[in-house]
This record gives C-alpha cells, structure tokens and sequence, in this order.
C-alpha cells in the first residue's frame, strides 16, 4: 500500500531534532526513505549504543557479507542483520556497508519507526530504478488488448540443485543456529514489504545469501520461499 503521507511517530522525532523533511527523508514512489545521516542523528540524540558487531558470513571472494548488530537505548534491546553483495552493494567495502545497513535497522526500531520508513542504504540506486520503473509502468487507464503486467518472480533466477549434495549441507549446529537467527529476520522483513516493488527489491539485495542457503540450509531457504511467495500473493489480492 502506497503511503501518501509522512507517519505522524516520523514527524514527531523530525521536529524533536530540529530537523527538515527534505534533509530527512524522502518519497521513493510511495515508500518513505530516511537518510543514514539522519539516522546517526537520531541514534545520537536518543541515546543509543551499539554492540560490538557480529560476523555471521563473510567471502571475501564474492564479497559477500552478513553482520548481526545488537543497539540498546535506556533498557532495551534490538539486534539486525546487514547484508551487502555484489547484487546489493556497488561500492569495495561490503564489510562498512553491511554494518551501516545493520545499524539502521537496529536504530528504525529502538525508536519506534521500523515498517514506517526504510533506510536509504536499504534502496540502492538500482533498487530505486526497479521501484520507479514499476510505479512507471503501472497503467493509469484500464489497458486496450494488453498483457498484464508480468508479476515478479518468486524463485531465484538461478534454480538450487534439486538434491543438493550431503556435504553442501550445513552440519554444525552452531552455524545452523546463525542461520536461523537470519531466517528469522528474513521473515520479519518479508513481512514489512509494503509493494510489489520493494519486494523486487529486497529480493535483488538479498540474492546471493539466499542462493547460498539453497545448498547450505535448504530447509530454512524453503520456508523464506514459501513466506514470501505467500506475501506477494497478499499484495496482489489488494491491488
């Protein structure tokens, strides 16, 4: 569902900063996208502390990175993964961009705004191509002899071994428990997608970690499949 207006909980930590909307945050085609900037400012004022940051997967040769962040401020406590690849992350530092896009999840929800606004390390300029592309092909009047459009993919683009090979697999129970601690925060961000487009978008950015929990942990890859497909079939049922 496209969001119109600025939450009234966004508009009152912009005020309380003393800040602008327009060196805040802005409108990517529906969806509210606050600056990490912006962001450092609120955890600042606010009072929040970070853990020292966790490594849960890291390849160098891929340049694929996942960082767990734990935050608290006065007696809470939340904790995020960070992601960056070669799908999501077009700069050489996935290590620096993984913990930044960590950091601002773990911030949006200590302060109350996680689901009401995304950071913008969240949407990369390919992410916000995608988005704007579909917000731009979306057809104003009803289409004369036309196809509608094609609905995004739900499988990867590449398909995962239909037996994935028993050393592939994942055996450390350590490990495997790292993974479900990803598989969770992947079912809470599916559950946030508010369109069609971000969910594209999450998907691109996320890619290459879950081509990699096909054959390393396909049973927690099945079940980020099926939530996801069930969420696209949510958001098709109210377009």
């Amino acid at each position: 569902m496209s969001k119109t207006n600025i939450p009234k909980k966004v508009i009152a930590i912009i005020e309380e900063l003393e800040m602008t909307r327009e060196e805040t945050l802005w409108d990517c085609h529906g969806t509210w996208v606050m600056y990490h900037k912006a962001l450092e400012k609120i955890a600042a004022h606010k009072g929040v502390t970070f853990d020292e940051p966790k490594i849960i997967h890291s390849d160098v040769a891929l340049k694929s990175v996942v960082v767990l962040v734990t935050g608290r401020m006065d007696k809470r406590s939340e904790w995020s993964f960070g992601e960056a690849t070669p799908a999501n992350n077009k700069n050489a530092y996935p290590f620096a961009m993984s913990e930044k896009r960590a950091k601002d999840r773990v911030i949006l929800k200590l302060v109350g705004l996680h689901g009401d606004v995304y950071s913008d390390t969240e949407i990369d300029k390919q992410a916000q191509d995608d988005i704007k592309e579909r917000a731009d092909k979306k057809p104003k009047e009803k289409p004369k002899e036309e196809d509608p459009p094609e609905d995004p993919p739900v499988d990867p683009p590449e398909d995962p071994p239909v037996d994935p090979p028993k050393d592939q697999e994942e055996t450390d129970p350590q490990k495997i428990s790292e993974w479900e601690k990803i598989t969770e925060n992947y079912m809470k961000n599916i559950d946030q997608l508010p369109n069609q487009g971000v969910c594209m978008a999450w998907f691109d950015k996320n890619k290459t970690v879950l081509k990699n929990m096909k054959t390393t942990v396909p049973r927690l890859f099945g079940e980020i499949e099926e939530h996801y497909t069930k969420k696209l079939n949510e958001i098709k049922l109210k377009n």
